[in-house]
C-alpha cells in the first residue's frame, strides 16, 4: 500500500565473546515516510534518523525525500524502541508486541547494528555468546535507551537490566549496582523471589566524558539515578594478589604491590589511590619505607626462573624508581626489616644490610660454613627483628642471629624442622614478640619435599625444648598480631587465636567485611561465604591493612570495621557506583528544613550538557515512585565541606515541577528544549537552584491556524545544524534553529483512507476547527454532515456542493478553503465533549463515514 507525505510550511512561536547473527543485505531502503510519531531523533552519517513504530526513517536532504528500513529490508522487526550513533556504527533496538491473556505485551528483539548506513544489518546474538547472556530478549525487556562514546556501548532493557560493551560490541556484560542487585536479578529469574529490585529496572542512560580520563555513565532506574564510574588503571587502586604493604609515617602514604608489577599508592586510610603500571617487573614481593625512600623487592618471569631487576628504590615517595644493583646478585627479595639505622633484606642469595637508607648494600651469609647453592640455609624467605635479634626464615628452617651493640652479627643458632606428616622444613615467614620476660616465635612453614606438609610452628622461651604445631596441612601465608590476638593469614580468610602461654589451634575466623556493603567479605564465620586469600598485613598505630587476592582491607580501628578496596581489573565493569534518590538528594538548610533534590525516583530520561572546563551538568526527568512528584531536576558538581574536608559532590535541584520530560536537547550553553506530555518547552539553562521559567512553543500555519493542538505530546527533539527536528504525537516538525520559526510539518496520509478529519481530537472551546479530507471518484454533488454518538444530526458543513473528481482539498491540507467544522451545532452552541461521526454523501449514491473527537 503506497503512502504519501503531506508537508506544510509553517510559522512558529518555540564478559563474553560476541556472537552476531548473519548480516542481512538489501539493495535499497524503501522510499517513504513511515509514521507521524518518532520517539527518538538522531544524526548519523550526514542524515537525520527517526525511530518509529513502523521502522527507521531517515532523510539526507532535510526532509525533501525519506528512506525507510523495517522488517522487510533488514531490521528484525519494525518497531524501533531506541537507537544510537557511535564511531560510524548505527545501533538500533527493536521489539514487537504479542497478545498475552488479552493484553498486548512488548517483546524485545535485542540489538542490531549497521556499519554501512543500513545496507547490511547484524544482530547481536546475546543467547549465543560464550557464556551466553540471557534475559535480553522477550517480554518486559524492551530496550528503552542506547548510549555510547569512544568504544563503550550501554543499553537499558527494563527488566533485562543494564548491559555494556567496552570494545564496540565485541564482548558484552550485564552491569549491577551492587552484589545484592546481582543476587536479586539471578534469584528473580531463577524463581526464588517474586520481583526485581527497583534498581534492576532500567529505563534511560547517558554517557559523560567530561571527567578527564575517567568515564561516567548515568542510568535512570525505578529507584533513582545510578552513576557508574570507570577509572583508568593509573588513576585508581589497581593492585591485586597483594604481597607487599608499606605505610610511610613521614608522608602518611600507603604503598601496595602485587602481581603484574603494579604499585598502588594512596593515603593510609585507603583513599585517593593512583597506580604505577610501568615498573620493570612482573611481581612485587616486598616493600619498605625509610623517610622519603621507598624500597621494592621485585622480579620478572616465573618464581621458578625469576629475572632481574630484584630491587627498586625511590627517594621521592614513589614518584619514580630506579634499579639498585646487589653484589652478589640477590635473586628474589622476600622481605625487609629494620634494626636501629640498619635495613636488612632477605633474598634468595642470603641476607643484605644497608646503613644509608637502601642506597648501597653489603652481603651477609647466614651460614658461611657452606656458601654453595646446596646450602638452603642461605636462601632467606623472611627476616624479623626483635630487640637485638634477627629471626630468619630460610629454606632449611629457622636461623637466629644475635647482634652486638653496633648491629654486627656476633652469634647465631639454628632450628631445623623435619619433613613429616605434621611439619614442613621451609620457613617462609617468621614473627616474634615478647611477653614480659618471655618470647614467643611463630613460623609459617611449607614442605620442601613430598614428605612434608604446610603448618604453623610456635616456640615459647619458657618451654624452649618444645615446638607446638598449628593448622597442619592448611595453607598459611603470614602471621600478624593485634594486641593479644594472633591472626593466621591464609588461603581462605583469616583465623584467629589468643596468644597465651599455650594458644589453641584456631577454628574461628577473624571477620573482615566491608562496613558499608556486607556482601563484600574477605573472611567470616559463615558457612556460605567465599573467603579471599590473605597474604600479608601491616599495623601502623590504629590502622590495620590486609593484603588480599583482590586488593586490600583497611581498618582505622584495629580491625573493628573495614573498608575493602578491590582492584577492578575488568575495564568493562565500573569502579564506583553511586545511587541518587529522592531521599538522599534532599537539600537541608539549618533552620529552614529540606527541599527536594530529585523530584522523584523513576527516571525515564537523562541528558548530559557539557560545560567548557567543568564537569558536565546532568538533567533528569523524574516521576514519583514512593516519594516526590513528577518534575525535572539537574545535578552539577559543587565544592562542599564535610568534616572539615573540602570535597566535590553532585548537588541536585528541581528546575521544573509541572510535569516530566520524554527527552532533552541542548541548544548550546543557553537553551534547553524539553519534550513533555503537553508540549515542547523552552527553558534557559539554570544558573541557580531555583525553579526556571519555561516558554511553550505553539505551532501555527502561515495563515495563523493551529498546527498542533495545545496539549499534544512531544516525545523527541534534536538540533541538527541550522535545523531542529521535533517528534510529536501528530507529526514531525522541522524548525529553523536561528529564529525558532519558519517550520515545516511532515505527516503521513493514506489514500486508501479516503476520508478523515484533521486534527482529532480538537477543542472548539479554544477556538480550534476540524477540517475534512475526502475523495471524489466521479464528479458529484457532495454533502458532509456531523452526527453525535446517538446519531442525531449536529451540523452540515458541506450542503450539496458540486465537486469534480479528485482529492479534496488539493494542495495545502491546512488551506483556509478546506471544508471545516467549528464545533458548533445548528443553533450556534458549542457541542459537548465526546466522539462524533461524520458522513459524506455523494449524488452518485456513495456514502462514506468517518470519526472525530471533541476535547475540552
Amino acid at each position: 500500500m503506497s503512502k504519501t507525505i503531506v508537508s506544510v510550511f509553517l510559522g512558529l512561536v518555540l564478559s563474553a565473546s560476541v556472537s552476531a547473527g548473519p548480516a542481512m543485505s538489501f539493495d535499497h531502503p524503501d522510499t517513504t515516510f513511515a509514521s507521524n510519531v518518532a520517539i527518538d531523533i538522531i544524526r548519523h552519517a550526514n542524515a537525520v534518523w527517526l525511530a518509529t513504530s513502523n521502522g527507521l526513517n531517515y532523510t539526507l536532504d532535510s526532509g525533501r525525500t525519506w528512506l525507510l528500513y523495517n522488517s522487510g529490508n533488514g531490521l528484525i522487526s519494525s518497531d524501533v524502541s531506541a537507537m544510537c550513533s557511535n564511531n560510524g556504527r548505527l545501533w538500533v533496538a527493536t521489539n514487537h508486541s504479542q497478545e498475552v491473556q488479552g493484553s498486548a505485551i512488548s517483546y524485545s528483539d535485542g540489538l542490531s547494528y549497521s556499519d554501512d548506513v543500513g545496507q547490511t544489518w547484524t544482530r547481536v546474538r546475546f543467547d549465543s555468546l560464550t557464556p551466553p547472556i540471557n534475559y535480553v530478549y522477550g517480554a518486559f525487556r524492551t530496550i528503552y535507551d542506547v548510549a555510547a562514546a569512544q568504544d563503550r556501548i550501554f543499553f537499558t532493557a527494563f527488566a533485562g537490566g543494564f548491559l555494556t560493551s567496552n570494545d564496540n560490541g565485541v564482548t558484552w556484560q550485564r552491569l549491577y549496582a551492587s552484589k545484592n542487585d546481582s543476587i536479586n536479578f539471578s534469584d528473580f529469574y531463577g524463581g526464588l523471589v517474586g520481583s526485581l529490585n527497583l534498581r534492576n529496572e532500567y529505563f534511560s542512560c547517558a554517557v559523560d566524558t567530561s571527567h578527564g580520563d575517567s568515564f561516567f555513565v548515568w542510568a535512570g532506574t525505578a529507584a533513582g539515578i545510578l552513576q557508574y564510574v570507570f577509572v583508568q588503571p593509573g588513576d585508581k587502586f589497581y593492585a591485586s594478589q597483594v604481597h607487599a604493604l608499606a605505610v610511610s609515617p613521614d608522608s602518611n602514604l600507603m604503598f601496595v604491590g602485587g602481581r603484574d608489577g603494579v604499585l598502588s599508592r594512596g593515603n593510609r586510610i585507603g583513599l585517593r589511590f593512583s597506580s604505577e603500571l610501568n615498573l620493570p617487573a612482573d611481581i612485587i614481593t616486598s616493600a619498605k619505607t625509610v623517610g622519603s625512600n621507598v624500597l621494592l623487592g621485585v622480579f620478572s618471569g616465573s618464581s621458578a626462573a625469576p629475572t632481574a631487576p630484584y630491587l627498586l628504590s625511590s627517594d621521592n615517595f614513589g614518584d619514580n624508581f630506579s634499579e639498585v644493583s646487589l653484589t652478589p646478585s640477590s635473586g628474589v627479595v622476600r622481605e625487609f626489616a629494620s634494626v636501629r639505622n640498619r635495613i636488612y633484606l632477605g633474598a634468595d642469595s642470603g641476607l643484605y644490610v644497608s646503613t644509608d637508607s637502601g642506597s648501597t648494600w653489603s652481603h651477609i651469609w647466614v651460614d658461611s660454613s657452606n656458601v654453595t647453592s646446596a646450602n638452603r640455609r642461605n636462601i632467606v624467605n623472611s627476616v624479623f627483628p626483635l630487640g637485638d635479634t634477627l629471626w630468619v626464615g630460610t629454606d632449611s628452617g629457622l636461623v637466629v642471629l644475635h647482634l652486638n651493640a653496633t648491629g654486627v652479627i656476633d652469634s647465631s643458632a639454628y632450628h631445623v624442622f623435619a619433613e613429616s606428616d605434621s611439619t614442613g622444613s621451609r620457613v617462609i615467614r617468621v614473627r616474634a614478640r615478647s611477653h614480659g620476660d618471655t618470647t614467643a616465635v611463630w613460623t609459617v612453614n611449607r614442605a620442601a619435599t613430598g614428605s612434608g606438609v604446610p603448618m604453623i610452628g610456635r616456640w615459647y622461651s619458657k618451654d624452649a625444648a618444645f615446638w607446638q604445631t598449628y593448622q597442619v596441612s592448611q595453607i598459611t601465608n603470614d602471621i600478624g598480631f593485634i594486641g593479644d590476638t594472633v591472626l593466621f593469614l591464609q588461603k581462605y580468610g583469616v583465623r584467629m587465636t589468643r596468644d597465651t602461654a599455650s594458644p589453641a589451634d584456631p577454628s574461628v575466623y577473624f571477620v573482615v567485611a566491608d562496613s558499608t556493603d556486607n556482601t563484600v567479605v574477605i573472611s567470616d564465620n559463615s558457612a556460605t561465604s567465599t573467603h579471599d586469600s590473605v597474604f600479608c598485613m601491616t599495623l601502623t598505630g590504629d590502622t590495620l591493612v590486609l593484603g588480599t587476592g583482590g586488593g586490600i582491607a583497611v581498618s582505622a580501628n584495629r580491625g573493628k570495621s573495614f573498608k575493602v578496596v578491590r582492584a577492578q581489573l575488568n575495564s568493562a565493569l565500573p569502579d564506583v557506583v553511586v545511587n541518587y534518590t529522592y531521599l538522599n538528594t534532599l537539600n537541608t538548610t539549618p533552620g529552614e528544613g529540606s527541599t527536594a533534590g530529585m523530584t522523584g525516583d523513576f527516571v525515564p530520561a537523562l541528558a548530559v550538557q557539557y560545560v567548557p572546563g567543568s564537569p558536565a551538568r546532568i538533567y533528569a526527568s523524574c516521576r514519583r515512585v514512593d516519594y516526590g512528584a513528577d518534575g525535572i531536576s539537574w545535578g552539577r558538581v559543587i565544592l562542599d565541606t564535610v568534616n572539615n574536608v573540602e570535597i566535590h559532590r553532585y548537588r541536585w535541584d528541581p528546575i521544573y515541577t509541572e510535569g516530566f520530560a520524554w527527552n532533552f536537547e541542548n541548544l548550546g550553553q543557553d537553551t534547553l528544549l524539553l519534550p513533555t506530555d503537553q508540549s515542547l518547552l523552552v527553558m534557559a539553562h539554570p544558573g541557580s537552584a531555583t525553579l526556571q521559567t519555561t516558554d511553550t512553543l505553539v505551532f501555527k500555519s502561515k495563515r495563523g491556524q493551529d498546527l498542533l493542538f495545545g496539549g499534544t505530546p512531544v516525545y523527541s527533539v534534536r538540533a541538527d545544524g541550522d535545523l531542529i527536528w521535533v517528534g510529536t504525537d501528530d507529526g514531525i516538525v522541522r524548525i529553523g534553529r536561528d529564529s525558532l520559526g519558519s517550520a515545516r510539518l511532515f505527516i503521513v496520509t493514506d489514500p486508501a483512507d479516503e476520508i478523515y478529519a484533521f486534527p482529532t481530537p480538537f477543542s472548539p472551546q479554544r477556538g480550534q476547527n476540524v477540517r475534512f479530507h475526502f475523495r471524489v471518484d466521479a464528479a458529484a454533488y457532495v454533502t458532509l454532515e456531523v452526527y453525535d454518538f446517538a446519531m442525531n444530526l449536529v451540523s452540515r458543513p458541506i450542503d450539496n456542493i458540486y465537486y469534480a473528481a479528485g482529492i479534496y482539498p488539493p494542495g495545502d491540507p491546512l488551506d483556509s478553503e478546506r471544508p471545516y467544522w467549528d464545533g458548533r451545532n445548528g443553533r450556534g452552541d458549542l457541542v459537548a465533549v465526546g466522539v462524533y461521526y461524520f458522513k459524506v454523501t455523494y449524488s452518485t449514491g456513495q456514502v462514506k463515514w468517518g470519526k472525530l473527537a471533541v476535547m475540552p
